[in-house]
């Protein structure tokens, strides 16, 4: 017994055009977008780092000022997590412009009142500026190993759905 298989030489024409037209390779980013803002909203939710190494805890003194408990929850601003895809390139990230800052952290700096001639601190006062002590890094948005699953299946799944209509 043996298998006799004909394939077509326009057959693999056709699915090489289907597999590098721009369009699809495009539509594929996607895809690893839709599947990685959930994954990066879960771990916001659990204030965790893409590595699952837990956020730096607020402060007694932040907490006792917020209305939430959690870091990066007050407003909800962090948790804009969107994807855009620009021809070959996929970015993930917040809109929030404040989201760098608690991304990477930040090394302490000053405080000045931008439209007052003082700022009010909660517990202290009136003061003509303050020193804050800094931002611990917080990853809102990353590619780890749960990252990088998503992405090879939501890839696969994508161009195996090409093929089956080739």
């Amino acid at each position: 017994m043996h298998i006799t298989i004909d394939f077509q030489d326009d057959d693999y024409q056709r699915i090489i055009e289907q597999l590098s037209d721009s369009r699809n390779v495009g539509l594929a980013l996607a895809s690893v977008g839709e599947a990685l803002v959930p994954i990066n909203l879960d771990r916001h939710e659990r204030a965790v780092n893409p590595d699952e190494t837990p956020w730096e805890p607020l402060k007694p003194s932040t907490k006792a000022r917020k209305t939430k408990p959690y870091p990066l929850r007050e407003s909800g601003e962090m948790l804009s997590i969107h994807y855009q895809v620009s021809g070959d390139t996929l970015k993930i990230g917040s809109s929030d412009w404040k989201a760098k800052w608690h991304h990477f952290g930040t090394g302490p700096f000053t405080i000045k009142p931008k439209q007052a001639r003082v700022l009010l601190i909660p517990g202290v006062g009136f003061r003509a500026k303050a020193e804050h002590p800094g931002l611990p890094a917080r990853e809102i948005v990353g590619f780890d190993r749960a990252d990088r699953e998503a992405a090879e299946n939501a890839i696969a799944d994508f161009y195996d759905e090409i093929l089956n209509q080739v």
